[in-house]
């Protein structure tokens, strides 16, 4: 029987075998069984269909041998697993632990099928037969396997018959985070969130609380580049709702007078596909900013969690990625309230092109498609961030390029903005402010030089330096 799975793949029919298997090495493996749908002294074309046409024809009274012989081609060259197509959730204040107990209770519903809809603890006004089907317990997730049973009136010539028809959904629940990735190929919206909700009820006593996961512009691009993952076809949306995507995004064509507008324009990415190797899969990822994860190749579930590990990556550090532009304006704001909207503007532009410069002339790669506004934003908010936590006085100076200290002048304005900041925040006289301001900047210049522009590496580098103050004794990786 063919059903849809993602989470509980435990065996193949013959013919998912088939589809898992290129045709390069079905007709490699099979080649010789094309001649038994020849007709007369006519060669059949040598293809995949053909090959399979002749297995069957070969073996069509010993069905055991021709499950065989395509098992054996399907171990040798197959692909493993199922097309990727989830939603991501996250249980809120998530610091659940799986105790015996907890276990012996999802056991209990698995091996005895009892209908949650029964269980007073766990169903939140079920109305459908709800059940616990199948379970796969490990140290850092949980598989569920639910099956539910909806009923429904078919109106037949003869008399109304009441039927019931079953669906089934999946769901990993991944420990340490709470996140959860739905696997709901029935696509019942309702089910879904029921089904959320049990799992909630399985570890708390009170009402479920879950929301969905929410991917922004930068943690798009972010995860794009921890998975060192190439860009193919981004999606943009405007304020208005506008929607724009290009196809087939490539290094020939980033130049595209077209490509560079939308790229550099203020349309937000809300969808990026990318094309990645992922635990072995050669695969094109699309991710959603609604929290959709989808592969259209058959991978294994380890390709999600190492999707999930950088996915999870990008949410500690979400901090970085704060926009610039809406903090820059709510600071002049607060110290100069008569200032006008266009004043604002102006200097908001001032400050972006100098860390636009601060970063192009400190790295020696170039920047793709979205990069440098993500990487002036990290550099942006890691500025803010050594104000913010007291760290400019643990800045080792003897450490800093010197020669970089005559190119300061090019920052006036990230030093102004950083320096008022500094007398605001810190209540520190001018002279003081503007000294720890351009140390700030020789800093951050450190960072862009030895990372050549690479978001991730800064970031790295960043967390790992706090770490260190924070506990000397242990090694930066």
């Amino acid at each position: 029987m063919t059903f849809r799975t993602f989470f509980f793949r435990k065996n193949y029919s013959s013919k998912e075998m088939y589809d898992r298997i290129y045709a390069e090495d079905f007709i490699k493996t099979f080649k010789s069984y094309a001649d038994y749908i020849s007709e007369g002294n006519e060669e059949p074309e040598l293809n995949k269909l053909n090959c399979y046409r002749g297995l069957l024809k070969a073996y069509k009274e010993d069905h055991e041998k021709l499950n065989r012989e395509i098992q054996s081609c399907f171990s040798k060259y197959g692909r493993l697993g199922d097309k990727l197509n989830v939603k991501l959730y996250v249980l809120e204040d998530f610091n659940y632990t799986l105790t015996d107990e907890i276990k012996e209770r999802i056991t209990d519903l698995v091996q005895n099928q009892v209908n949650i809809k029964e269980q007073d603890s766990l169903s939140s006004n079920l109305k459908e037969d709800f059940y616990l089907v199948d379970v796969n317990f490990s140290k850092n997730y949980l598989d569920f396997r639910f099956k539910v049973n909806q009923i429904s009136i078919e109106h037949q010539d003869a008399s109304p018959i009441e039927v019931i028809r079953s669906t089934f959904l999946e769901l990993r629940l991944y420990l340490k985070t709470g996140i959860i990735a739905l696997f709901n190929p029935e696509g019942s919206n309702g089910i879904a969130k029921n089904s959320l909700s049990i799992v909630h009820l399985l570890f708390k006593k009170y009402l479920p609380k879950y929301l969905e996961v929410s991917i922004d512009e930068a943690q798009l691009i972010m995860i794009n580049l921890r998975l060192k993952g190439q860009i193919s076809s981004p999606k943009f949306l405007s304020k208005d709702e506008l929607r724009i995507e290009i196809y087939g995004m490539n290094p020939a064509n980033q130049e595209n007078p077209f490509v560079k507008f939308v790229g550099d324009s203020n349309l937000k990415i809300f969808e990026l596909s990318m094309k990645c190797l992922i635990q072995g899969h050669n695969c094109t990822l699309k991710l959603n900013g609604d929290g959709k994860v989808q592969i259209e190749t058959y991978v294994t579930p380890t390709v999600l969690d190492s999707i999930i590990v950088e996915l999870d990556w990008a949410i500690f550090t979400k901090q970085y990625y704060v926009d610039y532009s809406s903090q820059v304006d709510e600071f002049l704001k607060e110290i100069n309230r008569g200032m006008l909207s266009n004043q604002r503007k102006r200097k908001i532009t001032l400050i972006e092109k100098e860390y636009q410069n601060l970063t192009t002339t400190n790295t020696y790669r170039s920047l793709k498609f979205k990069e440098l506004k993500l990487v002036t934003t990290v550099i942006f908010n890691i500025c803010l961030k050594m104000i913010e936590e007291n760290l400019i006085d643990k800045i080792d100076s003897e450490n800093l390029d010197d020669g970089f200290e005559e190119h300061l002048k090019k920052y006036s304005n990230i030093i102004d903005f950083l320096s008022k900041n500094l007398t605001m925040k810190k209540d520190l006289i001018k002279q003081d402010a503007e000294k720890k301001s351009e140390l700030i900047v020789r800093q951050v210049h450190k960072y862009l030089s030895e990372a050549d522009g690479d978001a991730v590496k800064i970031i790295d580098t960043f967390e790992g330096w706090i770490t260190c103050l924070e506990n000397p004794t242990q090694e930066v990786r």
